[in-house]
């Protein structure tokens, strides 16, 4: 198993050329999970990291680490008194078995005195088990999204 940490995602990465192209290129790979259909540029990644995640003080992406390697990155939005959703789950490396699970866990221990929800395309079937397997219930579906909560 590999050493899993994660890394809060910073105004210095913003400013990081590899960080943006590394982003835009797990965003470009995994583009079917988002909705929404725009196009994936160095320039679009890096106002969506500015004006989406790192100005918006509901909001917070970390990177996912494991062995060392930013492997993908997990966030959370929508910090309720009572609850945040999990939000831009998203491997960009292959390999690092169980890693992208001990990330989730990670950020659920993080938050643990706070109710963890999701929302997921119900196409998605791969992030659909992926958080079945990893304590997620599916609570409703709206026509767009599964509506999955973590249950302890």
């Amino acid at each position: 198993m590999s050493k899993v940490a994660l890394q809060l995602i910073t105004q210095t990465n913003l400013n990081n050329y590899e960080d943006i192209k590394r982003l835009k290129e797990w965003r470009k790979k995994n583009q079917f999970a988002y909705v929404g259909n725009y196009k994936v540029t160095h320039k679009s990644i890096k106002k969506w990291l500015k004006e989406s995640v790192l100005e918006n003080p509901d909001r917070f992406l970390f990177w996912v680490i494991a062995d060392g390697e930013k492997i993908g990155h997990i966030g959370i939005k929508n910090i309720r008194k009572n609850s945040i959703e999990v939000d831009n789950v998203g491997r960009g490396v292959e390999g690092y078995k169980g890693a992208m699970s001990e990330a989730l866990k990670i950020l659920i221990n993080m938050y643990q005195k706070y109710l963890a929800w999701l929302r997921v395309l119900p196409n998605n079937t791969h992030a659909v088990r992926f958080y079945l397997k990893n304590g997620f219930k599916t609570y409703k579906n709206d026509g767009l999204f599964d509506y999955m909560m973590y249950e302890k």
